[in-house]
């Protein structure tokens, strides 16, 4: 048979294969199927059938347009401006949740739900790009676990990712040697809590080392202690239903987050190798997740387009790492993650990149011009810095 023959043959087969199943499921399969190095327009059509459910969207959007009760307890407001961040983040509405989440840590301050507010505001303000305040938010989650160290392992391993993205590899490794020694102190702990949370602390462990090994340039020795995260995260599958069980888990939604950022640390790292088909295999797939779960548009999309345009550039596909970086800009846009943030610096600075590389310079201009604008609004010490630029 003619090899436009075949090309035909096989396209109509994967359309007939498609016809039958759920728009999402087609979507998943267009994102991911095949070989690395096809087309990105599989990609920018499949991301219109992710849209939000309407019941769950319809459910937050009543929740985040209810008023706070009128009361004098801390307690009960505390809850409420909680729930409502959790309503807010399932819109996508990244700074609704970071301005609710605030207001529940200053009523529930000195209450027992105060430190688990704390972590919850300090992802939000990273997701939002807001580095430097959620990196005060976990000094002071340590700050309040006194000398007990297993409850400041998690908050040193964030650290320790947040400061090797910076560059700052002394206190990175600092972090990282904290979170080990509350490790060690977990092993002395009596045999419930130790199995119930041994695998969760190794792969946050493991992944921190990852980030902070890929920083120097260690790639090889980075991708060995992402497969470490990864054989530990899966391992931590039963402890986590344990430990929600017992009412101490993380939400699912979490753990999820956690499994992506190592599988997007990973496909870095491959990248960094050099191993770009493999790189871009596993960016679609951890993308296909991400929007399964969070929708197209939200800070997690947003910073997995950001990382396949940079796949997609190292192989020479200056256009297409192009639409996928726009994607990335739109994608941040209408989740409200705010201009000055990291991620939406990141993304800026990819499609500059991009743009550069394609020889489009005052488009490229145009880019850095907006980066420049958005410090220069920021009201706030935590937006990315000169240096980014």
């Amino acid at each position: 048979m003619h090899a436009k023959s075949i090309k035909f043959a096989l396209i109509a087969v994967a359309t007939v294969a498609l016809q039958g199943m759920a728009p999402s499921q087609a979507a998943e399969t267009e994102i991911t199927k095949g070989n690395a190095g096809r087309s990105v327009q599989d990609i920018t059509a499949a991301m219109s059938y992710y849209k939000p459910d309407p019941e769950v969207a319809r459910a937050a959007r009543a929740k985040i347009g209810a008023a706070p009760p009128a009361t004098d307890s801390k307690r009960d407001l505390a809850v409420f401006y909680r729930q409502r961040s959790e309503a807010a983040a399932n819109l996508g509405l990244i700074e609704q949740q970071i301005a609710d989440l605030r207001e529940a840590a200053n009523q529930g301050k000195g209450l027992d739900m105060y430190p688990a507010i704390l972590s919850e505001l300090a992802a939000a303000e990273a997701n939002g790009g807001n580095v430097l305040t959620s990196i005060e938010l976990r000094r002071e989650q340590i700050a309040l676990a006194g000398d007990k160290l297993p409850l400041k392992l998690i908050p040193y391993t964030v650290l320790a990712r947040q400061y090797a993205a910076m560059g700052d590899m002394k206190a990175a490794n600092e972090a990282l040697d904290q979170a080990e020694l509350g490790y060690e102190k977990g092993k002395s702990l009596p045999k419930s809590p130790w199995s119930k949370n041994q695998y969760l602390w190794r792969y946050q462990i493991e992944l921190s080392r990852a980030h902070i090994l890929l920083a120097q340039g260690k790639s090889k020795e980075s991708e060995q202690a992402g497969r470490l995260a990864l054989a530990a995260w899966q391992a931590d599958a039963e402890s986590y239903k344990a430990r929600v069980e017992l009412g101490g888990g993380q939400a699912e939604n979490v753990r999820a987050l956690l499994g992506e950022a190592i599988e997007q640390m990973l496909a870095n790292a491959m990248l960094q190798q050099g191993r770009v088909l493999e790189a871009e295999i596993a960016s679609r797939e951890t993308l296909s997740k991400i929007l399964k779960r969070t929708g197209r548009y939200s800070p997690g999309t947003g910073k997995a387009l950001t990382t396949l345009s940079g796949i997609i550039s190292a192989q020479g596909r200056y256009h297409e790492a192009a639409v996928l970086a726009q994607e990335a800009l739109e994608s941040l846009n209408k989740a409200g993650v705010p201009p000055y943030s990291s991620y939406m610096g990141n993304a800026t600075k990819r499609y500059a990149e991009v743009l550069a590389l394609d020889g489009k310079w005052a488009e490229t201009l145009k880019q850095y011009e907006t980066m420049v604008q958005a410090l220069a609004a920021a009201n706030t010490p935590s937006a990315f810095t000169k240096g980014d630029l």
